[in-house]
C-alpha cells in the first residue's frame, strides 16, 4: 500500500547537459497520520553523484504535502549509453514511541520492512533537445496540460482531504477551538494549492527557457 501520492512520476531531462536542471516533485499525505519519507536513488553506477535532493527526507503533516527539489548536475551524455535511473521514496507512519531527537533516518532503521511503503519515481534522460517547431509547440501544450491536470488531481484529493478533517471534528463534537483549528489546517492546504500550482508553472517557464536555450545552442 502507497501512503503516499507522488507527482509527476516521471522526472524528464533534456539536453544540453552541461548546465544544472532542476525538477519538483509533490508529495502529497491524504491520511490522517504524519508521515515520514526519504528517498533512495536507484542506479548501477556512480551516477547519484549528479543528482542533488531537497530534502532527501521529512515528515507531511495530515492532508498536507510537501516539495522536493531534484536537481541533475551537469555530466557527459553519453547517447549510446542506456540510462536506467529512478529514485525510490520510502515512507512510514510516524511512530509514537519514538525517542525524542531521533532523526528520521535512524526511525526508518528501527522499524519493521513490512511497516514501510515505497514508491517509485522513474527519471528520464533524452537524448534530443526540447523541439521547438511546431510539433514542439504541440508537445510544450500537452506539457502544460499535464500540469494543469496534475495540478487538478492535487486540488480534488485537497478538497477530499479537507472535508474528512472537517467531518472528523463533527462526528466527534469536539470543541469549537478545534473546529476552529481544523478550518485554518484546510485554509493552509487550500493556499498550498495555489502555491504549488504558482511553483510548477515556474519550473515549466524555466524548462521552456533552458530547452529554448538548446535549441539554439545546438542549432
Amino acid at each position: 500500500m502507497e501512503l503516499l501520492s507522488v507527482g509527476p512520476q516521471v522526472l524528464t531531462f533534456y539536453p544540453p547537459y552541461d548546465d544544472r536542471q532542476r525538477r519538483m516533485v509533490t508529495l502529497l499525505n491524504p491520511t490522517d497520520r504524519r508521515v515520514l519519507f526519504k528517498l533512495l536513488l536507484q542506479v548501477t553506477s556512480n551516477a547519484w553523484l549528479n543528482y542533488t535532493v531537497n530534502p532527501n527526507t521529512g515528515r507531511i503533516a495530515p492532508y498536507s504535502s510537501s516539495e522536493i527539489i531534484i536537481s541533475l548536475k551537469s555530466f557527459d551524455f553519453n547517447t549510446d549509453e542506456r540510462y536506467n535511473h529512478h529514485f525510490v521514496i520510502k515512507s512510514m507512519f510516524e511512530p509514537q514511541d519514538h525517542k525524542n531527537g531521533q532523526t528520521i533516518l535512524a526511525i526508518f532503521r528501527d522499524v519493521s520492512r513490512r511497516d514501510i511503503s515505497s514508491n517509485t519515481l522513474l527519471v528520464r534522460l533524452e537524448a534530443q533537445p526540447f523541439p521547438l517547431d511546431c510539433h514542439g509547440l504541440d508537445s510544450l501544450c500537452d506539457f502544460s496540460k499535464s500540469s494543469v491536470n496534475t495540478e487538478l488531481q492535487l486540488r480534488q484529493l485537497y478538497e477530499n482531504c479537507a472535508n474528512r478533517l472537517e467531518e472528523a471534528p463533527a462526528k466527534q463534537n469536539t470543541p469549537s477551538g478545534s473546529r476552529h483549528l481544523s478550518k485554518i489546517v484546510i485554509i493552509g492546504s487550500l493556499t498550498l494549492v495555489v502555491l504549488t500550482a504558482f511553483v510548477q508553472r515556474r519550473l515549466m517557464f524555466e524548462t521552456f527557457m533552458d530547452t529554448q536555450y538548446a535549441d539554439i545552442h545546438f542549432q
